[in-house]
């Protein structure tokens, strides 16, 4: 491409939020490529460094915000856009699902156009997470840099979930993710457009999102890459200590992770005499909690780093029946901690089928009991996949993701441990 240099490349990366601790930007800057990080409020960085000295009266969501602290490194080449930031807030705050999505789209637009106006630099590469800052791509495909979109969740999730939707009523509302299924009832809304349009590598966390850009989207498999993410290695310290039989969830409590899967293969084993404890870590709406199908499971509400560490030491197995992710971070903790997980293709794992725990069919609870009860009932082949897990976990730490993250770049291919 004409001005651009392949053998010196610099990226500028767009993210809303502290995603995975900043780990993209941290990587390339690790490994000299990084040009910029463009977000929206930090802690450490424009607007959000005069607000922190108030964090503590300015209310949690602000609180939130503030607490976000891109590496120091990454700090420096760090620009934000508070406009964003707020932008996104009052669109939150809509419980219209369809007036919410718009104006997300909006907010992302507004920031990609302000994004575009603040240049690109010296870079010779744009990255963008998916459907955010829209508009950026083809700003910078006119401006001859290679464009990358971080799939970071499968494409079809938004219609995955209204589906599930529509064949368990009365656990959730219906809505939408960003808007992609509003092309039903309006054809001009596309998001996804611009992201398949102008996109010249997708990096895919999982085969599973691969599949779905290649089979339901018709993106080339030529223009996708496999890059899992990275395992913290603040987790490869917890000590194991299992409760036989306490099964651990982690994550929204909702139909696309599915909960309402782990509720019915709760009582299936119920039906087996095993009597088992089910915690669920994370947000859970009150219709969910109220249901009778839910009543095995403890909720715990969203738990901090030090309660998520002790849950992690006292589980026995990780359970986490996903119908669509990219590659669930809470996989990689669990294996971190030396916990067998029991998950899906769908969860993006890179858990192995029979060696660092079981991967069972989406919405299938009979499989995901049946793998429950064998791993808590074989104590041998539970303490196997349990080292196993954490073995396979360090080969994703966060030393390895920059060789990785800077070859995928560089070289263009899958790159994995």
């Amino acid at each position: 491409m004409t001005g651009i240099s392949e053998t010196d490349p610099r990226v500028l990366v767009v993210q809303l939020g502290a995603r995975r601790q900043y780990a993209m930007p941290a990587a390339l800057e690790s490994a000299g490529m990084l040009e910029a990080l463009y977000t929206d409020m930090c802690g450490t960085v424009g607007l959000g460094r005069w607000l922190a000295p108030f964090e503590k009266a300015s209310g949690a969501r602000l609180t939130k915000l503030l607490n976000r602290r891109p590496p120091e490194a990454v700090a420096a080449r760090t620009r934000t856009f508070p406009s964003w930031t707020l932008s996104m807030l009052r669109a939150a705050r809509l419980t219209n699902s369809e007036e919410r999505v718009r104006a997300q789209d909006h907010a992302h637009r507004l920031a990609g156009q302000a994004m575009a106006r603040a240049g690109f630099g010296s870079a010779t590469h744009l990255m963008v997470m998916l459907m955010e800052a829209r508009g950026l791509l083809t700003a910078a495909k006119d401006r001859g840099l290679t464009t990358i979109t971080d799939v970071n969740v499968a494409l079809s999730s938004e219609q995955i979930v209204r589906d599930e939707r529509h064949r368990n009523p009365g656990w959730e509302r219906d809505g939408y993710f960003w808007g992609e299924t509003l092309g039903e009832v309006d054809a001009s809304f596309r998001p996804s457009a611009e992201v398949i349009e102008k996109t010249d590598i997708f990096l895919c966390p999982s085969e599973f999102v691969r599949s779905d850009l290649v089979e339901t989207f018709g993106v080339a498999r030529e223009r996708t890459i496999l890059l899992p993410y990275a395992a913290n290695p603040r987790w490869f310290d917890v000590v194991p200590e299992p409760i036989t039989g306490r099964i651990l969830f982690a994550g929204e409590a909702g139909l696309r992770k599915g909960i309402h899967i782990l509720a019915a293969a709760a009582a299936i084993l119920k039906g087996r005499g095993r009597t088992y404890e089910y915690r669920i870590a994370g947000n859970a709406s009150e219709t969910v909690r109220a249901r009778s199908e839910t009543a095995p499971l403890t909720f715990l509400g969203r738990l901090g780093y030090q309660a998520m560490r002790e849950e992690f030491s006292r589980a026995d197995v990780f359970a986490f029946p996903s119908l669509s992710e990219g590659s669930a971070g809470v996989t990689y903790e669990a294996m971190g901690c030396a916990v067998p997980v029991v998950t899906t293709n769908a969860s993006g794992s890179v858990a192995r089928d029979g060696v660092e725990g079981v991967i069972v069919p989406e919405g299938d609870p009979d499989a995901l009991a049946d793998a429950l009860e064998r791993i808590i009932e074989d104590r041998a082949t539970r303490e196997e996949m349990a080292r196993a897990a954490r073995r396979r976990a360090q080969m994703y730490s966060w030393d390895t993701y920059t060789d990785r993250f800077a070859a995928a770049i560089l070289g263009g291919t899958s790159v994995s441990a």
